[in-house]
């Protein structure tokens, strides 16, 4: 299958179908139906490695599942395919939480905010990991930084 370089979806023929699996996918994870959204993913990394959102729903579908070793490794494909993207450090963070990991949770927080320091869930999360690891001064920065971000919050 030909694909194109920068958009990460395929060429050709097989674009409607590519198109189908990615949406039966995302409904499939919305229906919490989590094996079926894992092997639309599945399908659909096999035939394009690179492609962002069946890693990222591949990685929400096992958290949801609470498989999260292969969560992290979802969302660590998504990081090495595009660092900058705040899916895959969110995403890594929340697994991490689900684990209770919370200096990797910080670590992987702390990365969005470096990447979009204007994105509010990724301090709202920060002040989350804070205020469970008891630094309090630390959770009411980071919620504080909500409010100023989104003030209709």
């Amino acid at each position: 299958m030909k694909v194109e370089s920068d958009s990460f979806f395929p060429a050709g023929k097989e674009t409607k179908k590519f198109a189908e699996d990615r949406n039966l996918m995302i409904i499939f994870f919305l229906n919490s139906w989590y094996d079926k959204a894992v092997q639309k993913s599945e399908a659909i990394i096999k035939i394009y490695n690179k492609d962002l959102f069946a890693w990222i729903y591949k990685g929400l579908s096992k958290m949801a599942q609470k498989k999260s070793q292969e969560a992290i490794n979802s969302f660590n494909q998504v990081v090495l395919i595009d660092p900058n993207l705040l899916s895959g450090h969110m995403g890594l963070g929340q697994v991490y939480l689900q684990i209770n990991d919370p200096e990797k949770a910080l670590r992987a927080f702390k990365k969005a905010t470096e990447i979009n320091p204007s994105y509010s869930p990724a301090y709202f999360a920060l002040g989350d990991v804070y205020y469970q690891t008891k630094q309090e001064e630390k959770a009411t920065q980071s919620y504080k930084k909500v409010i100023e971000l989104s003030p209709k919050f």
